[in-house]
């Protein structure tokens, strides 16, 4: 479910956001995405089996969400590069500021050890 997610969500936030033209195939590659996203879902709720998973909803849901969200992510990636300063800086701010956070999760998070 994420990564089908992933790659519609992308397109179309890169259509909005900068006019990005896709050809019928790239929409058709979408479009079987989105079936196989329908089609994963309702076979969770349609297997013969007892609840094995009783937490399907909040799992479905999540990975849902984290699809649109890793989309979203790479398409305000794609419009940082295009721009806000290029590739360079992107790169260089990515690794300053995950190097800042990863640093401050471990001050928070690893304090017994």
């Amino acid at each position: 479910i994420f990564d089908s997610l992933s790659i519609p969500s992308a397109m179309l936030l890169s259509r909005l956001m900068l006019g990005r033209r896709y050809l019928a195939a790239h929409i058709a590659g979408a479009s079987i995405c989105m079936v196989g996203v329908v089609i994963n879902v309702l076979s969770d709720y349609e297997s013969p089996e007892p609840d094995d998973y009783p937490k399907k909803v909040l799992g479905d849901f999540l990975a849902i969400c984290g699809g649109i969200i890793y989309g979203l992510s790479a398409g305000l990636a794609e419009n940082a590069v295009k721009n806000c300063g290029g590739q360079e800086e992107y790169l260089a701010c990515l690794g300053i500021f995950g190097t800042v956070i990863s640093a401050v999760q471990v001050l928070l998070f690893e304090k017994s050890d």
